[in-house]
């Protein structure tokens, strides 16, 4: 009880009674106020770890889509790449005495000697030049630049 309820006993306007009663009833308030305040703290703290535990799943699941997207590319890459080593012309069909002008993987641009079958064909858009210097018909072509555009030196499409 409070110095202002001894006071109040002291005068005698306050029974010895009503004093603990007052006191009790005090504690009590007291009480029920910090059961109210935890039980709000809780709840907000169940509601935080809720919306971290959610924030973490979508991050999880992004994660997996990136990492699904970049072996899907990875994959786009290997099997365009194979392509091309399984369908470039032979240099002996290539070789000629015309140059032809392109751009390479580190972007100068160096020149591959072709023969006028293969410049035809690359003035027609019927082959392509890969950024590696290799010679390509126009359906492996095709299918390199759905995989992986930045491989191809010029093609006149």
């Amino acid at each position: 009880m409070s110095s202002f309820g001894d006071a109040l006993k002291k005068a005698g306007i306050l029974s010895e009674a009503e004093a603990k009663r007052a006191a009790h009833e005090e504690r009590l308030a007291r009480k029920s106020s910090t059961l109210e305040e935890r039980t709000t703290a809780e709840i907000e703290r169940a509601e935080t770890e809720q919306k971290l535990a959610a924030e973490r799943e979508a991050a999880t699941e992004r994660d997996r889509g990136m990492q699904k997207a970049q072996a899907e590319a990875r994959e786009w890459v290997t099997r365009a790449r194979e392509m091309v080593q399984r369908e470039a012309w032979p240099a002996d069909r290539v070789r000629g005495n015309r140059r032809w002008h392109y751009v390479d993987e580190s972007g100068q641009i160096p020149f591959l000697m072709v023969n006028d079958e293969v410049s035809r064909g690359l003035e027609d858009g019927d082959l392509a030049l890969t950024k590696a210097g290799r010679v390509i018909n126009r359906k492996v072509a095709l299918e390199v630049t759905r995989q992986d555009a930045v491989r191809l030196g010029f093609w006149n499409s």
